[in-house]
């Protein structure tokens, strides 16, 4: 809509808002033996012509592995199944490309795999008597919980709610032995990754 004052002195162009592609219901990546199932239900969809999945290893740098045919202008579910994913953290989005051109991103998701000894954590000191110290090597996307399990698999210590990627907690209380320590996501209880360490 475009509207002139006065003597043409300004001219006032409303243009209409921009209709988003699709409306995801929903969109989740799960462990399943050597791949990765990602699933997706769009609540609908306007001229979509398809859907590229994409993965990366740090959540920054994304790289399409496949595509998937749009079914047309209505609710759908769709899934993809990666048969390759790497080592350690693979990140997953949808990159929506509509008959236009136009694209849309949906939200991050993430699977985690060769979980036990991880090159992803860093703990230090190891062996260590009072403050170890943790760090990841990626990049948050959710609050994460750290968890310090015996050989047995039972939890002697517990960390909530952590936002970083490194944390220094005390552990002067255990007793000497081999523990393992394990980072998991918060809200999902995914095991991110596992390390051992020894308490002196």
């Amino acid at each position: 809509i475009a509207t002139s004052f006065g003597n043409d002195r300004f001219v006032l162009i409303i243009q209409p808002k921009a209709v988003l592609p699709i409306t995801l219901k929903s969109f989740t990546a799960a462990k399943q033996n050597t791949g990765v199932l990602l699933n997706w239900e769009s609540i609908s969809e306007k001229n979509v012509l398809h859907f590229e999945v994409q993965r990366s290893s740090n959540s920054e740098a994304f790289s399409t592995i496949g595509k998937i045919n749009a079914a047309g202008n209505s609710a759908n579910t769709y899934s993809y199944v990666d048969k390759a994913p790497q080592n350690g953290i693979n990140y997953y989005r949808l990159n929506t490309i509509d008959e236009n051109g136009s694209n849309q991103l949906s939200g991050i998701k993430f699977v985690s795999f060769n979980v036990e000894d991880s090159d992803i954590l860093n703990i230090y000191p190891n062996p260590v008597k009072d403050n170890l110290n943790v760090k990841w090597s990626f990049a948050i996307t959710d609050d994460k919980m750290v968890s310090v399990l015996n050989l047995n698999g039972k939890k002697v210590m517990i960390f909530n709610n952590i936002k970083t990627n490194t944390i220094s907690r005390n552990v002067g209380d255990l007793q000497k032995g081999v523990y393992i320590l394990e980072l998991s996501n918060q809200k999902s209880k995914q095991v991110i990754a596992r390390k051992k360490f020894i308490k002196q």
